[in-house]
């Protein structure tokens, strides 16, 4: 029977071990750097999709609203434009009638909808007029200003009401015009002057917005969304046959292109940039 020796290991067996373990511990250190940044880059690659998909949303969202040919579209720029961002929508249950120098009238609360109710600090109104139902070449929308709101009732059936009374411009025929040829079941919208830009903020760009309220002042500029490129927002405007339009009022579409970049570099690639290029038909124009 051979006896028992207590063997350890010799230098050489210990550098082959250790040189064995820094090879596989470097290429595993390497494979989790490479997880790493890959992650990091498609956070960074879906955040910059979401913000530039984000952007055009709001854009296009508020555009489908517009009216040219009604006035909604107030200054259109390359880079900003201004407008009439409706705010409510609301149908008489009263004919309008005029008292102590306001018009006043009542809409269905029912039928009241839209992202907040009438604010008597902020809102101007549009009131349909209809004029002589047989004919469409007198129908417009009478622009005014909201002075009060309170609960009302529509006297037809009881039901709850909201009582406004407004103020109409003289450049839609004054308090007068809203005399004659309005009927029951017209709509009411309620908005506030509204812009979006491309703003910057530091050394970033975004898309900002700000509003007005009904006295004309201005809030200061909000970042919306962003980080956006230098060049991350910009318009195109089109007429009926597809040219730029010679007046604000001619403008049937718009075109939107929103240029995003992540919020911050990946390493090797600088920041992550991504574009979407749209175009939005306005409202009551045809589409095709």
């Amino acid at each position: 029977m051979r006896p028992l020796r207590n063997r350890g290991f010799t230098l050489v067996e210990m550098v082959v071990v250790l040189g064995l373990m820094g090879i596989v511990m470097g290429a595993l250190y390497q494979s989790i750097v490479a997880t790493q940044r890959t992650t990091s880059a498609q956070f960074q690659r879906i955040d910059v999709q979401q913000t530039t998909r984000a952007a055009v949303m709001y854009v296009s969202n508020m555009l489908r609203e517009l009216d040219a040919a009604d006035g909604d579209i107030l200054v259109s720029q390359a880079t900003s434009l201004r407008f009439r961002a409706m705010r409510w929508t609301g149908v008489l249950c009263t004919v309008p009638f005029e008292a102590a120098g306001q018009v006043q009238f009542t809409v269905r609360s029912q039928l009241l909808f839209g992202i907040r109710a009438p604010d008597v600090a902020l809102d101007s109104i549009l009131l349909w007029r209809e004029g002589d139902p047989s004919i469409r070449t007198d129908d417009l929308w009478l622009y005014g200003g909201l002075h009060s709101s309170s609960v009302g009732v529509c006297p037809d059936d009881g039901s709850a009401g909201t009582t406004l009374r407004v103020v109409i411009s003289a450049g839609s025929g004054g308090n007068a015009a809203a005399g004659a040829g309005m009927t029951l079941g017209a709509p009411v919208r309620g908005f506030q002057i509204e812009e979006i830009s491309l703003y910057p903020q530091g050394a970033e760009y975004w898309l900002g917005r700000r509003t007005a309220n009904r006295g004309g002042v201005w809030e200061v500029v909000r970042p919306l969304v962003g980080p956006l490129m230098n060049n991350g927002l910009a318009f195109s405007y089109f007429d009926i046959n597809g040219a730029p339009p010679a007046l604000t009022t001619q403008i049937v579409s718009i075109g939107v292109t929103v240029r995003g970049r992540s919020a911050r570099r990946v390493s090797g690639r600088g920041f992550l940039q991504d574009s979407i290029v749209t175009r939005v038909t306005l409202r009551n124009n045809a589409r095709f």
